[in-house]
Order: C-alpha cells, then structure tokens, then sequence
C-alpha cells in the first residue's frame, strides 16, 4: 500500500508540474500579443500572398498533420522601410486573401515582427493554454488532498 501511495505521490506531482507549464506558457503566449496591443505601432497592410504549413499533428480527435494559413503582409514602417513579412501564426480555416487589406501592430525596436490588428488566434491560445493548467493544477491538488486524508 505504501508503494501505491508514492506512486500516486509522484503521478499527482508530474501531473501538477504538467499543468504549471502549460499555464506559465499560456501566460508568456497572452502577455506576448499584449506587447503588440499596448507598444505595437498602427500602419496599413496588404495580404500579398497566404502560404500553408503542414503542422505533425496534435493527437486527440484531429490527430495527424495539419495545415495552417499564414497570411504574408506587406506595410510601410512610419521611417518608411517597407517589410513583407509571413505571419507567425496561422489559422485553419485561412482568414485572409491575398489582395485585403488589414491593418498592421508592429514592434518599433523589431519592424518585421507584427501581428494583424483585430487576431485574437495568439491570445485565445494563450488561454486555453492557462486555463487547461490551471485544471490540471487544481485536479493535482485534488488528487493529492484526496490521498492524504
């Protein structure tokens, strides 16, 4: 039986340490898109293009490869350098065509790196990344109260 409850011991931890990555990550990724939010500088975009990659799969119900639209934009930075420049995040299904307009947040110190204003996709995965270790969290501590008693 002892043997059992450090078992339990070590699953409950490594499942709580789980949980407390993914939801630092989900709160590196939400603090990331508000950099663009609050620093990011507003300038007119085009979509000139929208390039698929082929992601190796998740598991779960869409286990598998997966494909995911990135747009390529091009703005002028208010020094007037002009940049062209693949988003890095992507969607499925695709958000734009080529020949939109949208309009650009890029970083000052960092002009080819932007995000489109308006795309949530960064932030929604930030928190679903911290709310699912939250869960796993508070599933440890439940475990873990559960077994000592």
């Amino acid at each position: 039986m002892a043997n059992d409850d450090g078992t339990l011991l070590i699953l409950t931890a490594a499942f709580g340490l789980f949980g407390l990555a993914f939801s630092v990550l989900g709160i590196v990724l939400v603090r990331r898109e508000n950099v663009y939010r609050t620093r990011g500088v507003a300038v007119p975009g085009q979509v000139t293009d929208v390039v698929s990659r082929v992601s190796s799969g998740g598991g779960g119900r869409r286990s598998g490869p997966r494909t995911y639209y990135h747009p390529v934009v091009a703005y002028r930075t208010l020094e007037g350098r002009d940049i062209h420049e693949r988003a890095t995040i992507g969607t499925n299904p695709p958000r734009y065509s080529p020949g939109q307009y949208v309009q650009v947040l890029y970083l000052p110190e960092s002009p080819d790196r932007f995000r489109v204003a308006g795309d949530s996709s960064g932030k929604f995965t930030g928190y679903a990344f911290t709310i699912f270790g939250l869960i796993f969290i508070a599933i440890s501590v439940v475990v873990l109260v559960n077994g000592l008693l």
